[in-house]
């Protein structure tokens, strides 16, 4: 009896109050990731969340290559193809700007696996649009979708990387848009090189499914932040989690298992605190000393993607007309390879 009684203490799982009085003299959960490292648990995980880029790359593509075809076959004004493309851009606004307090209510894996399923759903459904009108909404939701999980893997992607490989995680992940153009220029060559009477249904579709394979796998492997888990009090999932890091990297690049006990982060703040505080930062980064500076890295930016991605509207159509030597959808397959250099 006493030995069933003391194989049973050791095989379960500590309880939340147990964790927390382990982890009075813990490091923060950041310090934990130093010991873990970086490793095949990262990667996995930045795969599955990453691919949000992706899905991202493959959808602006398509839908700028195929604005032509559509406006053509409806008899769209050139402010309505123009919309087409916008939309998407302007739910990408929308989810960006809701993706932050949804993510922190409800957790980061969460809201990107729901951006998964409604890039996949709404993209295939707009395949089905019948007008200007259908075409647009459904591309406004695509972008919202697509918003949603960008902020949500750009939190998680820090919140399980140690400190020093949090800039090389976000590069890579935003490495995946390239990689999502190239499928949408394949796709395109296999249609038709010449980027005339393509089939856009077909190609919208296509295009909708590595969200699906995203969100499946997704489903499987993505790891939610432990940094949330333990601000909500699931210590147990938390302590889970970075376990779990802990041997996928073992599994790979050898080593032992560590202690991953951690220091309960603090409470957060109260919705006047965090307003006070967004609004002090305001007031620094727009301080007389620091305005100058602010302005010029706000019109830069705003430089960068206008070129950026009004090129990415703009070759497709031009592409098709000049082009003599090569087929436009090949030079677009080019340019981003050329990404991936960048």
């Amino acid at each position: 009896m006493a030995a069933a009684a003391a194989e049973r203490e050791e095989v379960e799982p500590p309880s939340d109050s147990k964790l927390e009085d382990d982890r009075s003299d813990a490091p923060p959960i950041a310090e934990v990731f130093d010991k873990i490292g970086f490793g095949y648990g990262q990667v996995k995980v930045g795969l599955c969340g990453g691919g949000v880029w992706f899905a991202d790359g493959t959808e602006l593509l398509l839908i700028s290559s195929v604005g032509d075809q559509v406006a053509e076959e409806w008899g769209m004004s050139a402010s309505q193809k123009g919309f087409i493309v916008t939309a998407v851009y302007l739910g990408i606004l929308i989810g960006n700007v809701s993706s932050g307090p949804l993510g922190d209510n409800l957790g980061r894996r969460l809201m990107i696996l729901i951006s998964y399923a409604g890039i996949f759903a709404f993209g295939w459904l707009s395949s089905y649009a019948t007008g200007f009108g259908s075409l647009a909404g459904a591309r406004i939701i695509v972008g919202g979708f697509i918003g949603l999980g960008q902020p949500a893997w750009n939190a998680l992607g820090a919140e399980i990387s140690p400190p020093a490989w949090r800039m090389a995680t976000q590069a890579c992940s935003q490495g995946l848009f390239p990689l999502g153009e190239i499928y949408a220029a394949v796709l395109l060559i296999m249609d038709n090189p010449e980027l005339i009477n393509l089939h856009w249904r077909d190609l919208l579709r296509l295009g909708a499914l590595p969200a699906l394979i995203l969100l499946f796998f997704g489903g499987l492997f993505l790891r939610e932040s432990p940094s949330f888990l333990a601000l909500k009090g699931r210590n147990q999932e938390a302590h889970a989690v970075l376990k779990g890091f802990n041997r996928d990297n073992i599994w790979v690049s050898g080593g032992d298992e560590i202690d991953v006990a951690f220091q309960k982060p603090p409470p957060p703040p109260d919705a006047a605190s965090r307003w006070e505080a967004a609004m002090s930062q305001v007031n620094v980064v727009f301080s007389r000393r620091m305005y100058p500076s602010t302005l010029n890295v706000m019109y830069s930016c705003f430089c960068l993607n206008l070129a950026y991605y009004g090129t990415l509207y703009a070759f497709p159509t031009v592409l098709a007309e000049v082009l003599t030597s090569s087929s436009a959808a090949s030079e677009l397959l080019v340019g981003a390879l050329w990404e991936i250099v960048g």
